[in-house]
């Protein structure tokens, strides 16, 4: 059934990529260089589908769960679609192309599971997946991060420009990229309060902040057409984020008592068993 919805939703895509250029041009005839970005496209939706589990019940409690998820893996294609182009220095195609396409293929996945919504709630009542517990920020690890990232920023503005002081510029630029970091880190949850099984699942959440924030730098780049702006202001700072966040999740990890553990059980199993013995001596 997966695999259908897969197939589905890939044709939908192309169908709406065909619809917008023709829309654009007036003709379906595809230019090679067209061809190239609906092949990036098709690759950007494939990963991110595979990566977050678009078409499964994970971390679903209800249905606006799955319209705010259906929602995040959009801005995320527009994010690394843009991303790439801009890394590639890539600035022949029109942004409507890449704007449309995905805005539409979302609208048209919430139409369907709109169409599908009674029976989405009741696989969800079902499967006992709603209802969830209120998570906590920690707000000690949202400020830790957000001092460590404004330095960063200014040490690589003082690395390209040998001085501290900014221009009006990149004052907007930090705004910006405040704007993002706090968007990234919000989608992600990676200063909520969790237990985690190991250093992976706790470091995962910094990772896809980290790609978002520098995503969504690429995307605003390519669409306001920024590129006056130094790619090293725009992303070096995400990228030694990132490597400082690594040091901070394990003490993070350290301090929520480490990973989870299973082996609790286990052991108040052995107990009752040990309590069972002795009653019976």
């Amino acid at each position: 059934m997966k695999m259908i919805i897969y197939l589905l939703d890939w044709l939908l895509l192309n169908i709406i990529y065909l619809s917008v250029h023709y829309g654009l041009t007036g003709t379906l005839s595809l230019p090679p260089s067209h061809i190239k970005l609906l092949l990036l496209m098709h690759g950007v939706w494939l990963l991110l589908a595979i990566i977050d589990h678009k078409f499964s019940g994970r971390q679903i409690h209800s249905f606006r769960d799955i319209l705010l998820k259906l929602g995040r893996i959009t801005l995320l294609m527009l994010f690394l679609t843009t991303f790439i182009l801009l890394l590639l220095d890539l600035r022949d195609f029109h942004r409507q192309y890449i704007l449309y396409t995905f805005v539409l293929l979302y609208l048209c996945e919430i139409a369907v599971a709109i169409l599908f919504r009674r029976r989405i709630r009741l696989d969800i009542k079902k499967n006992g997946l709603s209802g969830r517990a209120p998570q906590r920020l920690s707000f000690t690890l949202l400020s830790a991060d957000l001092l460590v990232f404004l330095l960063l920023f200014l040490l690589v503005h003082y690395y390209k420009y040998h001085t501290f002081i900014f221009q009006e510029r990149e004052w907007q630029l930090l705004f910006i990229m405040l704007g993002v970091w706090w968007l990234s880190a919000h989608w992600t949850g990676k200063f909520l309060h969790r237990q985690h099984l190991n250093f992976f699942y706790a470091y995962e959440p910094f990772i896809k902040a980290a790609f978002i924030t520098a995503s969504a730098a690429a995307l605003l780049v390519y669409t306001f057409e920024l590129f006056n702006f130094s790619r090293t202001i725009l992303f070096a700072p995400v990228l030694l984020l990132l490597i400082i966040e690594l040091p901070m999740a394990l003490a993070w990890l350290g301090k929520r008592g480490g990973a989870s553990q299973p082996q609790d059980v286990e052991d108040a199993a052995q107990v009752a068993h040990i309590m069972q013995l002795e009653s019976m001596a």
